[in-house]
């Protein structure tokens, strides 16, 4: 049978920073009005908590997800993430592209090879057409 109410169960439970677990609704909002004191329950993190334990517990099941979310967010409504420098860099903005290729690490300019555009094209055109023994067909 589906719990109905203040008795729904979280999909997973919440491990509180004091080691207490909350697997209710019902256990959440006794601990949120148990450990927050008077003068922070006006805070945006504490009063939608509050509103989604109280949706979760009156509409669908689909409310208990974000009344969980949320729930996380008031207990931890203190602490600041931290920059880990030691995480793994992303990938992203790293791809070689050939437009970024720096000066001489791609083909050889022709400049280097002391000749002109048009004299290469010659030269290739020349080597193409070779004619051994100057036998002309």
């Amino acid at each position: 049978m589906v719990e109905k109410g203040w008795q729904r169960r979280f999909d997973d439970p919440i491990d509180a920073p004091d080691g207490t677990r909350l697997n209710t609704l019902r256990e959440a909002v006794a601990y949120l009005a148990k450990t927050i004191p008077k003068s922070e329950r006006n805070m945006p993190a504490v009063t939608t908590a509050a509103e989604m334990l109280t949706y979760a517990a009156e509409r669908e099941i689909a409310w208990v997800f974000l009344a969980r979310m949320a729930t996380r967010k008031a207990i931890h409504r203190h602490e600041v993430r931290q920059f880990n420098p030691g995480a793994k860099d992303h990938h992203w903005g790293k791809r070689k592209l050939k437009r970024d290729e720096k000066p001489g690490m791609g083909p050889a300019p022709l400049g280097v090879l002391g000749i002109s555009a048009s004299q290469f094209r010659n030269k290739r055109r020349r080597a193409i057409h070779f004619d051994p023994g100057g036998v002309s067909f």
